[in-house]
């Protein structure tokens, strides 16, 4: 076996530490989705990159960090009861995977749960406003057509 050079040797601990400092971010990652886990956060890994590497090696740097990010980003953590939320629960993606006839019957928690959906200024996003007027427009065609059966 030949003797390693010096170039070689530097190489090799540079390689060592790399993989080293890989397991430590593993290992740092894994206490941190544990610790976001007990927290109530929805998806624990999604929180690993919002905490400071130096946090994770003191129990109460861990938990002020997660409180600090659970407090800026409630939406993040826990969920609320369907009866809490609005519409009862109903989501955007039920919403657009409605008949008309659906949507006329759940008329009311379909608009409660599109009035929700807001960017933090009180207005609803332009996205969920252009689909309010796509839905209205469905719900209206779907009356317009009830009117004409019955008649």
């Amino acid at each position: 076996m030949a003797e390693l050079t010096q170039d070689q040797w530097r190489e090799r601990a540079g390689q060592i530490g790399r993989e080293l400092e890989e397991e430590r971010a593993k290992a740092r990652g894994a206490r941190i989705a544990e610790k976001a886990a007990a927290f109530g956060f929805h998806d624990p890994a999604d929180v690993v990159g919002r905490v400071d590497p130096a946090d994770v090696g003191d129990e109460f740097l861990l938990d002020a960090a997660l409180g600090a990010i659970a407090e800026r980003s409630p939406h993040l953590v826990g969920a609320k009861p369907a009866a809490e939320q609005p519409g009862g629960g109903l989501t955007m993606d039920e919403i657009y995977l409605m008949t008309p006839e659906q949507l006329a019957e759940r008329w009311e928690a379909v608009a409660e749960v599109m009035a929700a959906q807001d960017d933090g200024t009180g207005r609803p996003y332009y996205s969920h406003r252009q689909a309010m007027r796509e839905l209205d427009k469905r719900v209206e065609q779907y009356e317009q057509s009830m009117r004409e059966e019955q008649t």
